[in-house]
């Protein structure tokens, strides 16, 4: 997409705006995905065959991923500019338990508990000639993994963090599902020298960030112009006090954890008010 005038104005006075950070965090965001995506489609194609007989894979999944790397560590340097809302933890997998027929086990039970089961070939049973030996597989403790959250304009990030940043960060943590992302043209993302000369000027440190409560969308070459009214100040915990205020006789309705999709309807909204937050619970509760 072109980049619009007053951005590069903008820039030029040392000038961050809500509306430029919200097209370039979506801009590096989804170059990172394109990348991440020609990686893994390269690796199902040609790598196991490259790797097994020795020729070069042209699709080059190793500069993907250096790419796909290259964006993200682009896109964390601008997240530093709005601090996070709260911390996403997700459910990553279960860890496996491995039990042996030589740890005396109780068949009956470790059976009906497995997940999967086979045998295996153990030397060090005995080192002249090799044995079989059963083994099963049960399902164990749940693993997460942890996110800083953060909504700028209409898109939300998230950052992955270690369980202790987590916890120490002293921000409400919110379970939620599987995160599935995907790529964007990128004749619809900002250009990549107008997205760097911001990184040059963060990194300066000399620059000076504005929010603003009105965004025009800058878009207009791809989508129709769409003002969208949203005080920044009004986080997810301000939300439910605004909610609590208006609407005291109805405390069950405000027990919703914060999703992705609750959070992008509230952002869109065009008038924020009690009112349009309790009718986007509403449709919310009713979907569940």
């Amino acid at each position: 997409m072109d980049t619009p005038e007053i951005f590069y104005e903008s820039l030029s006075k040392g000038i961050i705006t809500y509306e430029m950070l919200d097209l370039a965090l979506f801009s590096l965001n989804k170059r990172a995905k394109n990348y991440r995506d020609q990686k893994r489609k390269a690796k199902k194609s040609l790598y196991a065959q490259a790797q097994l007989f020795g020729f070069s894979n042209p699709d080059n999944p190793e500069e993907a991923e250096r790419m796909e790397k290259e964006f993200y560590a682009k896109k964390e340097r601008l997240l530093q500019i709005v601090k996070p809302a709260c911390v996403h933890q997700e459910l990553a997998g279960y860890k496996k338990d491995y039990v042996y027929d030589k740890d005396g086990i109780d068949y009956a039970d470790v059976f009906i508990d497995s997940i999967f089961h086979n045998r295996v070939l153990d030397r060090g049973i005995c080192r002249k000639e090799g044995k079989d030996i059963r083994f099963f597989v049960r399902k164990g403790e749940p693993y997460y993994r942890y996110y800083f959250f953060r909504c700028i304009g209409t898109h939300t990030y998230h950052s992955p963090i270690n369980k202790e940043t987590a916890l120490s960060s002293g921000l409400p943590i919110h379970i939620i599902n599987e995160i599935k992302t995907e790529g964007e043209r990128n004749e619809n993302l900002l250009p990549e020298d107008f997205v760097d000369q911001m990184l040059a000027l963060v990194d300066s440190g000399t620059y000076t960030y504005v929010p603003s409560n009105t965004i025009h969308s800058p878009r207009e070459s791809i989508l129709p112009p769409v003002t969208y009214v949203i005080p920044q100040k009004y986080e997810w915990e301000e939300v439910l006090d605004l909610l609590k205020e208006k609407y005291p006789e109805k405390p069950g309705l405000m027990k919703v954890d914060l999703s992705i999709r609750l959070w992008r309807k509230i952002m869109k909204l065009r008038a924020f008010s009690a009112e349009s937050c309790m009718k986007c619970i509403l449709e919310e509760r009713r979907k569940r």
